[in-house]
């Protein structure tokens, strides 16, 4: 194919062709160096709340915490660090795209720069200065803290996939257009998902500001000791814990089709630990997936929990004695369901294995 100087780029990036590929295959190649540089310059700092302004926030953006660190991570972590599942450019180039869970510090794992340190302070009050309680404002605001950190991540994904855009310098034309036509189907797919998180940020937003939890739904899940992994986020539940479809994925693309979406959250309490579902409203999605497990057996749901965070959120703390402690089988089983965000209607159902033996000791929830 031809291209006019002027025109525009073939790779749709919406710049002129001579400013774009043209000979960019006799441009050098990107060092790893200059790939992670740039990524770190891609993380943002700001406050996400919905009042902050030059004016209304105060001090300096902070390293929020998705999870506590004190009595939260301590408690899981050996020498004040945690096995985490993020990774960079760094991480993916080094292990060939099958990065291991690393160390981190507790100080660092499970932090986004997304609150001043007034908001962060005000806004989660309740649930750093008093213990745990199963009711719709803690439920909430475990809640809010997951879609916050989720929307400040989605956005990151689509700011990492447009300066990937520009990695294949020095490629032939042709790796250039397989480069170019894969990473434009991550980014359709990763601003839909930045889409759908918006609209739930925006929903949490209100309700926050009018300080009404009412239409707050929860499960919450006593046990009793701290789970080896603690974990927060929200997902758009697919399959449920026996299998059963929930929502199709086919209509992620359509603009008027919002997905149903629920936070999960695994803490720490006085008493031991909890793993709190939060959604809004009559949900029949998000009620269908926290009531098959629930109808699990009681003994059957820890694991089944430990099956969920694993498959479907990014944004995990793991102790590090109970991960090197796993036998060799619970490992591998473990470390293939990290990041698979599901797409597999068994992704959820029994497979045998025990992750962990802490114990179910009482269930609370208000649907």
């Amino acid at each position: 194919m031809k291209f006019g100087r002027n025109d525009p780029c073939w790779c749709g990036s919406g710049k002129k062709y001579k400013k774009c590929h043209l000979d960019r295959d006799k441009a050098s190649p990107l060092t790893t160096q200059e790939l992670i540089e740039a990524q770190r310059k891609l993380q943002k700092k700001l406050c996400l709340h919905p009042d902050a302004s030059q004016s209304a926030c105060e001090g300096h953006i902070v390293r929020a915490h998705t999870i506590q660190r004190n009595g939260g991570l301590s408690r899981i972590s050996r020498d004040y660090h945690v096995y985490t599942t993020r990774t960079d450019l760094g991480d993916m180039i080094r292990s060939n795209g099958d990065p291991d869970p690393k160390l981190e510090g507790v100080r660092t794992a499970t932090t986004f720069t997304g609150f001043c340190e007034k908001h962060d302070r005000e806004t989660f009050r309740p649930i750093e200065v008093a213990p745990f309680q199963a009711c719709q404002q803690h439920a909430f605001l475990l809640g809010y803290r997951a879609v916050a950190k989720e929307f400040y991540a989605k956005q990151f994904h689509v700011d990492t996939i447009q300066y990937l855009r520009e990695v294949d310098k020095g490629a032939s034309l042709e790796k250039q257009f397989l480069h170019q036509t894969i990473l434009a189907e991550k980014e359709k797919w990763a601003k839909i998902g930045l889409r759908d998180s918006q609209y739930y940020k925006s929903k949490y937003d209100k309700y926050l500001l009018a300080k009404d939890y009412s239409s707050t739904k929860y499960a919450v899940i006593h046990f009793n000791k701290t789970p080896e992994i603690l974990c927060s986020g929200g997902q758009f539940p697919e399959f449920d814990f026996i299998g059963g479809e929930l929502q199709n994925y086919s209509v992620f693309e359509d603009v008027d089709n919002i997905l149903s979406h629920i936070t999960f959250s695994s803490i720490p309490t006085d008493t031991g630990g909890a793993a709190v579902f939060t959604w809004f409203g009559e949900d029949l999605y998000c009620e269908r997936l926290v009531k098959s497990l629930l109808d699990l057996e009681i003994t059957k749901i820890p694991n089944a929990i430990f099956r969920y965070m694993l498959e479907c959120y990014e944004n995990v703390a793991m102790s590090p004695d109970w991960w090197e402690n796993l036998d060799e089988k619970a490992r591998r089983k473990a470390k293939s369901r990290i990041g698979e965000l599901i797409h597999n209607k068994a992704a959820l159902v029994e497979d045998g294995i025990m992750y962990t033996g802490i114990e179910v000791v009482k269930i609370e929830s208000n649907i």
